[in-house]
């Protein structure tokens, strides 16, 4: 007999009936080898959703509680696009100069992150820490000693 694989859908989908015809759902855990809690978790999906309720569902975050509002977000673009060479700080200051400009006032890493956002600034590239500057100085310094010994060595 062929082995023939199955789609993620089609596993929780048969465990699903499993449940569904009786079968305890601990044994059905233990049968596709994961937890009871994944199996309640898609039999409550698939009472939900029906079969597009099995899919793999994305992990991100629906929301961020945090981040800037989308008013706050335009006012710095509008700022931006009308003075093209201020920065995150300049446009920061100026927002506390002008009354309620922007309430509330968000900090410059918050402005600096929204015009990359929009593309309106252009990141600058960061440093590498695995290879920090002292690691290409010893290697550039040992691959010059590495050679002096090599010319050393043909003179002889």
């Amino acid at each position: 007999m062929a082995l023939v694989a199955l789609s993620v859908i089609e596993q929780r989908y048969r465990a699903v009936l499993a449940v569904l015809d009786g079968v305890a759902v601990s044994e059905v855990a233990a049968e596709v080898g994961v937890s009871r809690q994944s199996v309640h978790a898609w039999v409550a999906r698939y009472r939900d959703g029906g079969l597009a309720g099995l899919a793999d569902r994305s992990h991100r975050t629906r929301s961020c509680p945090h981040r800037a509002s989308s008013e706050v977000e335009a006012l710095v673009c509008e700022l931006r696009r009308a003075h093209p060479k201020w920065g995150a700080q300049r446009i920061l200051h100026e927002s506390m100069r002008r009354p309620r400009l922007l309430e509330p006032l968000p900090s410059r890493a918050t402005v600096n992150r929204i015009l990359l956002r929009h593309g309106l600034v252009i990141g600058r590239a960061r440093r590498s820490q695995a290879l920090g500057l002292c690691a290409v100085a010893a290697a550039g310094r040992d691959a010059a000693v590495a050679a002096r010994h090599r010319v050393r060595a043909a003179a002889r």
